[in-house]
């Protein structure tokens, strides 16, 4: 059985909490992209591909401690393999 977009990425927000990166680079499409539009300074604001989103990721847990996540909202898209989401 297949997972939604939605479910694969509440999923990488467990992962993430619990602050496992190379699990979180695992569910990334080898072609996906992350796109960062309100990026700051030398921030990337685009990755294009499962081992940019690695290399990314690698030292995330000691950049940021995330606890939680406050507010999610997923947009429903009639594409069957994307997931827009907003979070905090």
């Amino acid at each position: 059985m297949h997972s939604t977009p939605d479910e694969t990425f509440r999923r990488m927000i467990d992962l993430l909490l619990a602050k496992d990166m190379n699990a979180v680079a695992d569910l990334w499409a080898l072609d996906g992209i992350a796109e960062f539009p309100f990026a700051a300074g030398s921030s990337p604001r685009v990755l294009r591909g499962r081992e940019e989103v690695r290399a990314y990721l690698a030292h995330y847990p000691e950049l940021m401690d995330m606890k939680e996540v406050a507010a999610l909202t997923v947009w429903p898209t009639d594409q069957t393999d994307t997931v827009v989401v907003e979070w905090t």
